[in-house]
């Protein structure tokens, strides 16, 4: 959800190389130098939402010695007095760099809409539509031109609640580009094709130069038509 030093011709240019699929490893290097290069581009959130995973009590939050603790044994880590389940040995190495919050609580007993206090911070109640996290996340951290897309969702799991998914009044403005297919139970099949970003080749008989030709037509246009109403953001 960042603004980034790419630019759309070299956004194309890397598409056309294969950089969202297979070959995704040449693309990661060059956000990698532009990001470390921009101390202004630190602020972005990556969610890792999966519904049906280890429970909190086998993972960050054990409750040993509790009548609601978890079957495995806690592990101490790198903080002091923070232990985490047996199964994350590596991760309890880097706790130092890790925040977990054990205050969160919910009285939802459905998976729906638990899923939409969660991700919107409000019960489903009344006719407002709340906006997902990464909806507003991307109003209060994105910059409105950015050349790619602030808030990107890959293979979300909306069959629970779509409307925990969407931007709500926020408007589409702040909606995501899904890559993948939403909904898939199975996501260990997923493959590279399969969360390749679409529409980004280059269309059958054209090459490098003629699409560059054309992008260079288009900024031209643009360029034109913006001069032409001085003040007007377009």
């Amino acid at each position: 959800m960042t603004q980034t030093g790419i630019n759309r011709r070299e956004f194309a240019r890397l598409a056309a190389m294969g950089a969202f699929g297979a070959s995704m490893s040449r693309w990661f290097p060059t956000l990698a130098n532009d990001t470390a290069g921009n101390p202004a581009r630190t602020k972005s959130c990556i969610l890792l939402w999966m519904p049906g995973g280890p429970s909190h009590i086998d993972t960050f939050d054990p409750k040993p010695d509790h009548a609601n603790g978890g079957q495995f044994k806690p592990i101490a880590t790198s903080v002091p007095g923070i232990q985490i389940g047996e199964h994350l040995p590596k991760l309890a190495q880097q706790m130092e760099h890790v925040v977990p919050i054990r205050s969160m609580t919910s009285k939802e007993g459905d998976h729906s809409r638990a899923t939409y206090v969660i991700r919107t911070g409000y019960k489903a109640e009344g006719p407002v539509a709340y906006p997902t996290i990464g909806s507003v996340l991307s109003k209060a951290l994105a910059t409105p031109d950015a050349e790619l897309p602030n808030y990107v969702s890959i293979g979300p799991y909306r069959f629970l609640n779509p409307a925990a998914y969407a931007p709500g009044f926020l408007g589409p403005k702040f909606a995501p580009l899904v890559v993948g297919t939403p909904n898939s139970a199975n996501t260990e099949n997923y493959s590279d094709d399969s969360l390749r970003v679409r529409n980004l080749s280059y269309p059958q008989g054209v090459n490098v130069a003629q699409a560059d030709a054309r992008l260079n037509l288009l900024d031209g246009l643009e360029a034109d038509f913006a001069a032409s109403r001085p003040g007007v953001v377009v």
